[in-house]
């Protein structure tokens, strides 16, 4: 990066780690707070260059209600059609999983916890999988196809690499107290197309 900005002839700003952010957002990820910081740090940069519209935006980031700050597919919340929570967040790299994963379970730790799963052919599921760590004690995992993605990872390989328990289609499986889908905006997508309620509060 560094490197480019010197052939574009600009500089190369690092976001502070106490740069400001919001203890409200509605994602409780790390790195969707940490987004959220360096697009208001980026706004408010424009604004000071004379860039009176970013001005209003980067203000606009501080006094918004949270609900307004709510992203389709990033840990957006919902319920099943029999009124179970639902969660669907489109991460879809290990790090991210890992992430999405860690909000879910200190969401509701005393939960019977459930994961629906897709994933495309060319991700790597050992990577994911170390990245994750084993389920853990009460939850149930399962497989599915990542929606309609021409490209999907068979399910069966990703239930082998989960310990999950594959799905004949894409579906919100009965059973756990709540619900994470995740691995795939193609599956987040289907589901929460088919599926999402209005979100919770």
């Amino acid at each position: 990066l560094l490197a480019r900005a010197r052939e574009l002839g600009g500089e190369l700003l690092e976001l502070p780690d106490a740069a400001p952010g919001r203890a409200d957002l509605p994602q409780p990820q790390a790195h969707s707070r940490r987004d959220f910081a360096l697009a208001r740090a980026m706004l408010a940069d424009l604004g000071a260059h004379g860039h009176d519209a970013c001005v209003v935006a980067a203000k606009a980031l501080d006094t918004l209600p949270a609900g307004a700050l709510r992203l389709p597919g990033r840990w957006e919340l919902g319920t099943t059609e029999d009124g179970r929570p639902v969660v669907f967040d489109v991460a879809h790299t290990p790090a991210s999983i890992a992430a999405v994963l860690g909000a879910f379970r200190r969401a509701w730790p005393q939960a019977r916890r459930g994961i629906v799963m897709g994933l495309r052919a060319d991700k790597d599921l050992a990577a994911v999988r170390a990245a994750i760590g084993p389920p853990q004690a009460g939850e149930a995992w399962f497989a599915c196809h990542a929606g309609d993605h021409p490209l999907s990872a068979d399910p069966l390989a990703v239930a082998a690499a989960f310990g999950a328990q594959p799905l004949a289609r894409p579906e919100l499986p009965p059973g756990p107290e709540v619900l994470l889908v995740t691995g795939s905006s193609y599956l987040v997508g289907l589901l929460r197309a088919r599926r999402a309620a209005p979100a919770l509060q």
